[in-house]
This record gives structure tokens, C-alpha cells and sequence, in this order.
């Protein structure tokens, strides 16, 4: 199922990058399948997020590899949607503190 969420968020945000660069040279109508396209972007987020754990900085079951793709995706999702800027901020200042810390423990674990 995770899996499944990434895909979705990864494929609505090209989508939705899409959709805003024709909107700049185009019709109401394709604004409208933006504002579409950024509404799924930002419900796979939310469940994204579900798995973000905020005493490690990371994606659960997902290992630092791919936490980090994940870290990615919000940043490019920022680019296009400010909407999830509060989300994005509080991700990325946590992240940051948090996840040197787990790579750390399990380094020294080895």
C-alpha cells in the first residue's frame, strides 16, 4: 500500500506541474483540472504522512532510502502547491534534527 500512495503522490504532483504550466497558456478548464490534480496530491500526503514518524524523522517501514525519497517528493510538491507548506516545514526542520541521530545509533549498532 505504500507503494501505492508514493505512485499516486508522485503521479498527481507531475500532474499537477502539468496542468500549472498550461494554465499559463491556456483555459479556465485546465485550471480547473489543476486545482483537481493538487487536491489528490495533497489527500495522498495526508496519507503519507500517516507513516511519518516524528521521533525518527522518518518514513516508517520504509528505511533512510527511501524516507529520503519521500523527503523529495514533499519538497518538489512544495514547489507547486504552497498549500502544503505548513506540512512541508515541519517535515523537513524535524527530519533534519531527527534522522542524523537514527543513522548514527544504527551505525555505532553495527
Amino acid at each position: 500500500m505504500y507503494r501505492k500512495i508514493i505512485v499516486l503522490l508522485w503521479s498527481n504532483l507531475l500532474y499537477l506541474i502539468n496542468a500549472r504550466t498550461l494554465v499559463a497558456s491556456s483555459s479556465a478548464k485546465v485550471s480547473r483540472q489543476g486545482t483537481s490534480y493538487a487536491s489528490n496530491a495533497e489527500a495522498a500526503l495526508s496519507v503519507l504522512q500517516q507513516w511519518y514518524n516524528t521521533g525518527t524523522g522518518l518514513y516508517d517501514t520504509t528505511g533512510w532510502w527511501n524516507s529520503a525519497n519521500c523527503i523529495t517528493l514533499l519538497a518538489d510538491l512544495v514547489a507547486v502547491d504552497s498549500n502544503v507548506q505548513s506540512t512541508t516545514d515541519q517535515v523537513f526542520t524535524n527530519t533534519f534534527a531527527q534522522a542524523p541521530t537514527q543513522n548514527a545509533k544504527k551505525v555505532n549498532e553495527a
